[in-house]
């Protein structure tokens, strides 16, 4: 029998925007930013979920594709307690639930409908150990070079990556 917290329950509400990890098969773990409505509940066992445009992460919906089983965990800055939020992913199309998950004006390009199986939430000793919302304490800021990277895959220059590195910050000014 899933375990899932009341319908009165205020956990995701308490901030008015969530950082999402999610975790999907044995894909790559990824976070984003979002509004408090972008993650509708649907129901007391669904979640509605909206891939938007400049996420540009389709591997992690064929992730969904090849194995629907899937682990969120919604965290709230400053908020050492997580809410964990087990089930299986589908994705959908429906425009009704694409307009529905609307942000800036423009619906969700897809919407991922989790049927929630388990809910519960993790105690706050991880966040305490880590230190993870004492900024003070974080590691000096390590640039992330995708031009180095992506240009040493197909054999570019540095050129070639300093031209990748200049469309990845343009696309984050751009394209949110």
């Amino acid at each position: 029998m899933p375990t899932v917290l009341p319908p009165s329950s205020n956990f995701a509400p308490v901030s008015a925007s969530l950082i999402r990890w999610f975790r999907i098969s044995s894909g790559p773990l990824w976070t984003r930013r979002r509004p408090l409505s972008s993650s509708a509940r649907r129901s007391c066992c669904t979640l509605l979920i909206p891939d938007r445009t400049g996420n540009k992460l389709i591997f992690g919906l064929q992730n969904i594709l090849a194995n629907p089983q899937v682990g969120i965990i919604f965290l709230v800055p400053g908020t050492e307690e997580t809410l964990r939020v087990n089930g299986t992913a589908a994705l959908t199309a429906d425009p009704i639930i694409l307009e529905r998950l609307s942000a800036r004006s423009r619906p969700a390009l897809v919407a991922i409908r989790v049927t929630v199986q388990e809910c519960f939430f993790h105690c706050a000793k991880a966040f305490k150990r880590s230190q993870l919302w004492r900024p003070e304490t974080w590691p000096q800021r390590q640039p992330i070079s995708f031009g180095k990277l992506l240009a040493s895959k197909v054999g570019g220059d540095e050129a070639m990556a300093q031209q990748i590195d200049q469309v990845v910050e343009e696309d984050y000014k751009n394209n949110l």
